[in-house]
């Protein structure tokens, strides 16, 4: 297995979701997954240390999991199939473990939230993984970045940067077709 860590997320708009990009700790290969919108939204949210008002559903899981005195104790992407990822969730509780089945992006979510390490089966890198960051997910982070920076500018009120940035994304994302 290889210890792997998230190393960013981006949109993509071609697909309506994220793109969850792991890398292995020890250098190598980048495994980009394809999650949904909220997935990458709450994976997004965790990285930047964003609390929401409210538990969003990965928190209300970590909030259920700690009452009951149950541990994460890591998070394994064990397989591919048909461009389908899958995942284990491992959970410790009374010296008993327990692996469970998961969406890749899920147990991200929730290893993220509750600082369980992230692991990648060996085959799974072979068969998915990248060397190098392609470019389009570079143009993704931009954007990504830029959607950040108009949501900040509405919340502001400061209407006139906000269209200046809708404007570039649509620009970039022009581009991109």
């Amino acid at each position: 297995m290889i210890r792997a860590r998230v190393s960013g997320v981006s949109l993509n708009s071609r697909v309506k979701g994220f793109i969850v990009t792991l890398k292995g700790d020890a250098g190598g290969s980048l495994l980009p997954i394809h999650v949904g919108l909220y997935e990458g939204q709450a994976i997004a949210m965790q990285l930047r240390r964003i609390k929401p008002r409210r538990p969003l559903t990965h928190d209300l899981v970590k909030n259920v999991l700690e009452a009951l005195g149950v541990s994460l104790t890591r998070i394994v992407v064990n397989d591919i199939r048909e461009n389908i990822y899958f995942a284990r969730i491992g959970l410790r509780s009374n010296n008993t473990q327990i692996d469970i089945d998961a969406r890749p992006s899920d147990a991200i979510a929730l290893a993220l939230r509750m600082g369980a390490p992230i692991f990648v089966e060996e085959e799974v890198m072979a068969k998915a993984g990248i060397g190098e960051m392609p470019q389009e997910h570079e143009e993704n982070k931009i954007i990504e970045e830029l959607h950040n920076k108009l949501q900040q500018a509405v919340d502001r009120e400061d209407f006139e940067e906000a269209a200046r940035i809708r404007d570039k994304i649509r620009e970039l994302e022009k581009d991109k077709d």
